[in-house]
């Protein structure tokens, strides 16, 4: 399996004797699953049908279906008798006397059906050769957009694994940065208290807990250890292959965005800054390819 888009198109078409119809179904971004059908009149009661096939195969996006083209070659004409009024005109015949068995019944029937409205029209109706046809042309249709999809999603893959490994990259650099942070400071606050203080090796204590106290508000190699963390769970969601991953991609983004915010807060030193700004744009970046994947 290979990820897929949501966006997507596939078209089937069919010609017949004059006759031409096509199929097209086309798929964009959606937070959940949305089908929709642009069918004739004629082939409305196939809507719950074209619509239980493509839940099989589309878990996520907007999808819609069309058909347009001439669809009369796939139906038939429904004729619908009125027994009651030839079982009343029957009774009536009986009733006068004229003959209602024999070879002459026949007759009285022939005469019956030219009764108005006794014979209708009660619409049409997709004829059994008409499904068959209507039915290989969505499949066909349905597994080019899929084809699509599946094209589209592997560029997606391809740009997401690359940014992956940039956030990466800078989340090791960040949590090495903040060690360097936590070590520089601890040593200029150690200096200024013996340039300041008489006696700083009574303090020592004090100023031990005060240094372990305002550099743990500043320390973010946890948030760091996190993120590489949902980092790889990241790279190994589309290393899988499932084609319908977008949902779990998008919760392990926000918990990156979460992290790197976080680290943006506690961070003081200039390079981290600079660190997180660009953490901020590769996830931005990877949040606008994952909402396109199904």
């Amino acid at each position: 399996m290979s990820v897929r888009s949501m966006t997507g198109f596939g078209r089937a078409a069919y010609q017949h004797n004059g006759f031409s119809l096509e199929v097209m179904i086309k798929g964009v971004n959606s937070r959940f699953a949305e089908y929709n059908f642009k069918l004739p009149h004629a082939l409305s009661a196939l809507e719950q049908d074209m619509r239980a096939i493509l839940q099989k195969k589309i878990r996520r996006g907007k999808v819609t279906l069309a058909v347009n083209g001439n669809v009369e070659f796939l139906t038939r004409t429904k004729l619908f008798c009125d027994k009651n009024a030839v079982q009343d005109y029957m009774s009536i015949c009986r009733t006068l006397g004229l003959p209602t068995t024999g070879p002459n019944s026949l007759t009285a029937k022939w005469e019956a059906l030219r009764i108005p409205g006794v014979l209708k029209i009660s619409g049409e109706e997709i004829s059994s050769d008409g499904r068959k046809i209507l039915s290989g042309m969505v499949q066909r249709s349905l597994n080019s957009f899929l084809k699509f999809k599946s094209r589209e999603g592997n560029k997606i893959r391809r740009e997401l694994s690359q940014y992956a490994r940039s956030l990466r990259r800078l989340a090791e650099k960040m949590s090495a940065l903040s060690a360097n942070v936590k070590q520089e400071g601890e040593k200029h606050i150690r200096d200024l208290t013996e340039r300041y203080c008489r006696d700083p090796g009574a303090l020592n204590d004090r100023i031990s807990f005060e240094i372990a106290s305002a550099f743990d508000k500043l320390d973010v190699s946890e948030e760091c250890s996190r993120l590489r963390f949902h980092i790889g769970e990241f790279q190994s969601a589309l290393a899988s292959g499932d084609s319908t991953l977008g949902r779990k991609l998008d919760f392990l983004l926000q918990e990156m965005h979460r992290e790197i915010n976080t680290i943006g807060s506690k961070g003081r030193d200039s390079e981290l800054s600079r660190c997180v700004v660009e953490a901020k744009d590769f996830a931005e970046r990877m949040r606008e390819q994952v909402q396109n994947v199904e």
